[in-house]
């Protein structure tokens, strides 16, 4: 809006309402190529801060309204110049800070925006050796020729940014969806999923996974003595713990409640129990952070390579093992074949 309203705005130049158009438009330019460079910024998470916009269109508005002896019209129009040529620029740099390789959208975007750079930077460069009635800057650098490109930009700004965001949306909706709002864990569904299909894989080639069941022990105690807060400080802090213990490769999943669920591919049944004693162990390590004590945990472990059949049969085998380690008395790794790992 501000693009199209800053070229309205310079069609009155040659007009007697260039008094107040000319600051105008060049203004609203150098503030819609601020704008767009905040959206730009945007793609990869970073936040602009309100004076970051407006010092540039603010010393283009200053400059543009007081043509003294000291800002004579000569020194206002370069100041807008080098302004758009830096916003312009600034744009391209973040586009391409943005990984535009990955999105198509994004990189004819940054095409898009390094020509208008380019041009720009040509007409501050024309601008100041020829001035504005040299004749290379009247025939390749006029207003007419510069709202054409700026018009183009604004176009590829519009319809790109809209493509970006709904896909931005798209993809933020989905990582809500499979994540755990509390813990940021995979939940229960898209666990299933992801390491279900995991699971076929090493299937087809003969690989073992193992996978793990924990739940935390007396956790309603911990609700009703200290609060939901101190629950959640308790289900969040077990979260690190696994997360810290754990392969880039392996899957942590918020199974529901106070229990979870870990795939580890390609891991060996003694493996995963020594990962169940090393998360019992940061476990620990976390407590000393909190003002209560956190509860213990119980396992249940077991191994596609012990005769469990898909990723259904391997939580009914866990499922199972869990509870065996919680009638032997709670905070300890019992395996699917009955082998017990004491105390963690």
């Amino acid at each position: 809006m501000m693009f199209s309203l800053g070229n309205a705005l310079s069609l009155l130049n040659d007009t007697p309402h260039h008094i107040w158009a000319g600051p105008g438009g060049q203004t609203l330019l150098v503030a819609g190529a601020f704008c767009a460079w905040a959206s730009a910024r945007s793609l990869h998470a970073c936040e602009t801060q309100l004076w970051q916009l407006i010092s540039a269109p603010a010393l283009v508005a200053v400059a543009a309204t007081w043509q003294t002896t000291a800002i004579n019209p000569w020194c206002t129009n370069f100041i807008y110049l080098a302004a758009m040529t830096a916003a312009t620029t600034m744009i391209t740099f973040e586009l391409c800070l943005a990984k535009a390789r990955e999105h198509k959208v994004i990189r004819t975007l940054a095409i898009c925006a390094s020509v208008t750079a380019a041009y720009y930077l040509c007409r501050t460069a024309v601008y100041a050796v020829e001035g504005p009635a040299g004749v290379l800057f009247v025939s390749y650098f006029d207003s007419a020729t510069a709202g054409t490109v700026l018009l183009m930009l604004l176009i590829a700004v519009s319809s790109s940014m809209s493509m970006v965001s709904d896909k931005r949306i798209i993809k933020l909706l989905r990582e809500r969806a499979d994540r755990d709002h509390l813990t940021g864990l995979c939940n229960r569904g898209a666990f299933m999923e992801v390491a279900g299909a995991e699971l076929a894989v090493l299937s087809s080639r003969n690989t073992a996974a193992a996978l793990v069941l924990a739940d935390l022990d007396h956790f309603k105690s911990i609700n009703d003595e200290y609060g939901h807060p101190a629950g959640d400080t308790a289900l969040r802090a077990f979260s690190q713990a696994c997360t810290e213990s754990v392969r880039s490769t392996d899957l942590v999943g918020r199974y529901g409640g106070e229990e979870f669920i870990i795939f580890l591919p390609g891991t060996t049944v003694q493996r995963a129990v020594e990962v169940t004693a090393d998360i019992s162990r940061r476990m620990l390590a976390l407590e000393s952070l909190a003002s209560f004590p956190f509860p213990t945990v119980s396992f249940g472990v077991t191994s596609s390579s012990g005769g469990a059949g898909d990723l259904s049969d391997m939580i009914r085998a866990a499922d199972e093992a869990l509870y065996r380690a919680k009638d032997l008395g709670r905070n300890r790794a019992v395996t699917a074949d009955h082998r017990i790992s004491g105390t963690q």
